[in-house]
């Protein structure tokens, strides 16, 4: 039989500030082991390169580099499979 011990977190000492969320191998992991924190993060630097690209479409750039664009800052960001 396999019994496991539940072990209480140690108190927080003065003057050191516990954390909530750690970032691990570039993914950002919540307290409670959710990915809440990390899809966040995402999707506000995807929202910040979506306003470049209306910004380089209202300047003129052809749609095929737009794409291109988007493919280098933003689905390299939100892909989940290696390549």
């Amino acid at each position: 039989m396999l019994y496991v011990t539940l072990q209480l977190l140690p108190y927080a000492l003065d003057d050191v500030v516990q954390e909530h969320v750690a970032k691990l191998l570039g993914i950002i992991l919540g307290a409670n082991i959710s990915f809440c924190e990390h899809v966040n993060f995402v999707m506000i630097g995807c929202s910040q390169r979506m306003y470049l690209l209306k910004l380089l479409r209202s300047q003129g750039l052809p749609p095929k580099q737009l794409h291109t664009v988007f493919t280098a800052l933003i689905l390299s960001r939100i892909e989940l499979i290696p390549s």
